[in-house]
């Protein structure tokens, strides 16, 4: 059995070699997480490889990452925001290798909210 090197494991070019735990690890990937004051101008108030929080309108936001994703694939993502005693659902709509652009409907309506979060993982 011959291993793949990091740099094949990380490109995908050799599909016949075998890949290691370590080499596996060396597959770059980057979690984006921000709690925001989303009233008014997006204001972060902590953040993990979050620059800026764009407002695109009523509960409709766009996340700019400080290290970009290999691809503009998202493995998963999260998000809540509670603005008068509910939980509102948190909606990923698209996405670049620098970028996620997600929704919170509070009973189905876009709203923001003084104390929001959101998370996600960019993948391979």
């Amino acid at each position: 059995v011959e291993l793949a090197t990091s740099a094949e494991t990380q490109t995908g070019t050799d599909t016949v070699r075998a890949i290691t735990p370590a080499g596996l690890a060396s597959i770059p990937r980057v979690v984006a997480a921000v709690e925001f004051n989303g009233t008014g101008t997006p204001a972060i108030i902590n953040s993990y490889n979050v620059t800026s929080i764009t407002d695109n309108g009523t509960g409709d936001w766009t996340l700019n990452a400080a290290t970009a994703w290999v691809s503009s694939s998202i493995i998963g993502f999260t998000g809540n925001v509670d603005s008068s005693g509910g939980a509102a659902v948190c909606a990923y709509n698209s996405n670049t290798t620098s970028t996620i652009r997600f929704t919170f409907r509070l009973t189905g309506t876009l709203t923001d909210s003084n104390a929001a979060n959101f998370g996600g993982l960019g993948g391979w």
